[in-house]
């Protein structure tokens, strides 16, 4: 971006730089919504990159058996709970 700095001594000079301002506006808001339709599609690859990294690690599948283990784990523990405090 080039800054240019003069001084503005007439209207035809203020209407010539806001046009020149006003185009650079409009084509860095094009840029811009150019830059957010592309970031979904960037966070589904990185998502599914650090999936399938995690998944050629293992970790994910680490984390998997460890959420299995405590639900099971939570679910026996209230199992057990309830049928000691039932009376037969």
């Amino acid at each position: 971006m080039t800054k240019s700095k003069f001084t503005i001594t007439n209207l035809a000079e203020l209407e010539r730089e806001e046009l020149r301002v006003r185009k650079r506006l409009k084509k860095n808001e094009i840029e811009l919504q150019k830059r957010i339709k592309q970031l979904p599609e960037e966070l589904i690859v990185t998502g599914l990159s650090r999936i399938i990294s995690g998944i050629a690690k293992g970790t994910v599948l680490n984390s998997i058996l460890k959420i299995a283990r405590k639900l099971g784990k939570d679910v026996l523990d209230n199992f057990l709970k309830r049928d000691v405090s039932e009376p037969s």
